[in-house]
């Protein structure tokens, strides 16, 4: 979607659960591209068959990328999408209502080696054993909650590093209100503190583990 197209809002008009299906074809590439702001993607099925490739792409690049302040909800991303969503210099989107399930690679992507996202919303999502749920390396100010995050090593105590939620080197961020397949701290592989990480001005409050509620803010 060009700059030139601001506002447009895809809608796909099955009725099945997962959306319309949607794949992009190419090996390595994304479905759908949002360099315009303003738009509203709603009810599709992103996989990946019969090649590798990912699921949408919010970029902002100004003076002729302006992809920000998207709304993309009730949204499948399959285990064969590598990459389920992804952001670069991004604000504003909104993430709700979907289904990342076992994504290869992220159910929701921020390049560490990028600009970072902020007060980007991202609720009432299901990651189901996806091999990283929400790597939000340099997310300010974001606000997360009442997202479901499953992922059997951490459900066995198996090492998850980060396989969760990692918001470390961002700043100020909500986390509030999420339930997570770890059990609360204990210095064992998959726990609280190995399945996601914060940062120092997070506040993470009110979020679920398998045995019990987190008090602090994972290390």
């Amino acid at each position: 979607i060009p700059a030139t197209k601001p506002g447009l809002h895809l809608i796909g008009a099955g009725y099945g659960s997962m959306g319309v299906n949607w794949t992009a074809g190419v090996t390595g590439t994304f479905c759908l591209t949002i360099n315009a702001i303003d738009t509203v993607v709603d009810g599709f099925n992103f996989w990946g068959d019969p090649v590798d490739c990912h699921g949408i792409f919010c970029d902002w690049d100004s003076p002729t990328v302006f992809g920000e302040n998207s709304v993309i909800r009730n949204c499948t991303f399959t285990d064969s999408i590598d990459i389920g969503i992804q952001m670069e210099y991004s604000w504003y989107n909104q993430v709700y209502g979907c289904h990342f399930q076992e994504c290869d690679e992220y159910g929701i992507y921020v390049d560490p080696a990028g600009d970072g996202i902020s007060y980007v919303k991202i609720y009432n999502n299901f990651f189901d054993d996806c091999a990283y749920a929400m790597a939000l390396d340099d997310a300010d100010n974001c606000d997360i909650y009442g997202n479901r995050i499953y992922n059997s090593l951490a459900q066995a105590t198996g090492t998850a590093t980060n396989m969760g939620l990692n918001t470390s080197a961002g700043s100020s961020n909500m986390v509030v209100n999420n339930n997570f397949s770890c059990i609360l701290p204990a210095g064992v592989g998959g726990d609280w503190n190995d399945f996601n990480s914060a940062s120092s001005t997070d506040a993470w409050s009110g979020n679920y583990c398998m045995n019990g509620l987190a008090t602090s803010n994972p290390t």
